[in-house]
């Protein structure tokens, strides 16, 4: 089974996204963006680069993160998501770095299933707060690298300078072919009220790679990202010149 055929077909938990041949774009932001306030949503961003592998997750690692009203897929297939944002309305530019669970009760119009993020991270500073104060998303201040070396892509995911978890892929030869579709995100509502559902609709070029080893963590002990496991790689590769947008959050 093709990567693409992951992304639109079984898991649908692939999160896109692409490579970057240097480091994350928006590090270099003077202080006072990291800490005035984003804008409401809705969210436009272009230039999106990704890293990104599709997993099964070893359910006894995993199931004791995921909240009431979160039930995962069969097989508990999910995603490692590290990628970049160029340009855009809103946020951009920032990064991003997570785990997720591909999730029953949320499919998008395609089938494709929604998503439980349970550990990540998003950077600057003032684009986590937007995520948690408008999705409700678990995720915490951080950002994602990804540098390409010998044609290895090495996607690190930081907070506070250090690295927290880390994936390789090689990179594709073949052709990128476009791909498009939605993708719900979703989360417990901080009312109480049922889940806030986040829609993001993208297209951008899918380039099927290799997974180079597994999943690396390095964050402390005690750590919500320290203790998932993968318990398989599905597939690896990046997500490039793509485009996709945040709807306003629905409660569901």
């Amino acid at each position: 089974m093709t990567f693409v055929t992951e992304i639109k077909g079984l898991t649908r938990g692939l999160t896109r996204g692409l490579l970057v041949a240097t480091a994350l774009l928006g590090l270099a932001l003077p202080a006072a963006a990291e800490t005035k306030p984003a804008p409401p949503p809705p969210y436009l961003m272009k230039g999106m680069d990704s890293t990104l592998f599709a997993v099964t997750w070893e359910p006894g690692t995993i199931d004791h993160l995921l909240p009431e009203g979160i039930t995962p897929v069969e097989g508990h297939a999910g995603g490692i998501n590290l990628y970049s944002v160029a340009q855009g309305y809103g946020l951009s530019p920032y990064s991003s770095a997570y785990f997720y669970v591909s999730v029953e009760g949320y499919d998008s119009p395609d089938g494709t299933p929604g998503r439980y993020v349970f550990g990540g991270f998003y950077g600057p500073a003032a684009v986590a707060e937007a995520m948690v104060r408008h999705y409700d998303f678990k995720v915490r201040d951080g950002i994602a690298v990804q540098l390409v070396e010998d044609g290895v892509t090495t996607a690190t995911a930081q907070m506070q300078g250090e690295p927290m978890f880390s994936i390789k892929v090689k990179n594709a030869a073949s052709d990128c072919p476009a791909i498009a579709g939605t993708v719900n995100y979703v989360s417990p509502s901080a009312s109480g009220d049922g889940m806030t559902v986040l829609e993001i609709p993208f297209a951008g070029d899918f380039c099927q790679g290799e997974a180079e080893g597994g999943l690396e963590v390095t964050a402390p002990e005690g750590d919500v990202l320290n203790g998932p496991k993968v318990a398989k790689i599905l597939a690896a590769g990046h997500l490039k010149n793509a485009s996709f947008s945040f709807t306003q959050p629905q409660v569901r």
